[in-house]
């Protein structure tokens, strides 16, 4: 059932594999979509008043979640709401935190701004890959936000800069707080952010996104359902590499398999469960760590 109010939507009983990119997960008692900030101020009252867990998703690519479903409030920023995007000629360039990044590039090849092109085929919002310091070819995103804006428990919305954000690799405060269960003390929502772009010309910009495009998926597993690398690249070798080399790469579990084409991935082939795909996980870090003495983290987010 859905219900549609002026600053919300929200749907009862929704599906999570419906809105993660691994196609796995239960239902959730209720997903919420604001489309306000008033009304992610009305959701955050709820839960405050109900101490209700909430979790907060993008658009969850990088994310596994359990098949008996959420017992609580999952809160969405996502298209077509908090997609707003600043001014032409208005840089640093200022948009809203739920813009896939898909579209964002189409916007910065409208407008000739270069600075995001390494960040071409990785799926997901802005705000989601604000909060993973998403990036690629040695790049991440950290490197061109100037600052952002956010909303806390309280419902106090202001805007924190860069050095505020404490990037790392794969890292950010905002992974720290979004995503995490309530009630908790405090917890974070990107809003929107200012990013350090520069101008170019269109058709060169839109060349260097072809390429990398071509390129990622000339690599990556993309004709399966994934969430992602599942795993954080040591400091000597890649993931991948490690997996590789530990005689994982095809390994599988029920529908749940790494991948063949890129180690550090694990596709959903059909009916992989949240079972599945945590036990592939932990059998890959077992061979890596029995081969190598390496411990492999986590870069997917494991609910």
């Amino acid at each position: 059932m859905v219900s549609n109010f002026k600053s919300y939507e929200i749907k009862v009983n929704e599906l999570m594999s419906s809105h993660t990119s691994f196609k796995i997960g239960g239902s959730c008692d209720s997903f919420v979509l604001p489309k306000t900030i008033e009304g992610i101020k009305s959701v955050i009252s709820f839960v405050n008043e109900d101490k209700l867990p909430l979790l907060i998703i993008g658009n969850g690519t990088n994310l596994l979640f359990p098949d008996n479903g959420f017992s609580g409030v999952v809160m969405q920023i996502g298209e077509p709401y908090f997609c707003d995007v600043g001014a032409v000629r208005e840089l640093p360039l200022r948009v809203g935190a739920g813009i896939s990044i898909s579209r964002l590039l189409e916007i910065t090849v409208e407008r000739g701004l270069s600075g995001l092109e390494f960040m071409s085929g990785i799926p997901g919002t802005l705000g989601g890959a604000i909060t993973m310091n998403a990036g690629a070819f040695g790049k991440r995103i950290g490197e061109i936000v100037k600052r952002v804006k956010i909303i806390n428990r309280k419902g106090e919305v202001y805007w924190i800069g860069n050095e505020e954000i404490e990037f790392g690799y794969r890292e950010s405060r905002f992974k720290r707080s979004e995503g995490a269960y309530l009630p908790r003390e405090e917890f974070e929502i990107i809003l929107s952010a200012e990013l350090k772009l520069k101008r170019d010309n269109s058709s060169k910009i839109k060349a260097r996104i072809q390429e990398i495009v071509k390129s990622r998926e000339s690599r990556l597993p993309i004709e399966f359902p994934s969430a992602g690398c599942v795993f954080k690249n040591p400091e000597d070798k890649p993931a991948g590499e490690l997996i590789e080399l530990a005689s994982c790469k095809g390994l599988r579990i029920g529908d749940a398999q790494v991948s063949t084409r890129h180690a550090n991935f694990i596709v959903n082939l059909g009916n992989a469960s949240y079972k599945d795909v945590k036990a592939l996980i932990e059998e890959v870090q077992r061979k890596v760590y029995q081969k190598f003495k390496i411990s492999l983290d986590l870069e997917l987010i494991i609910l």
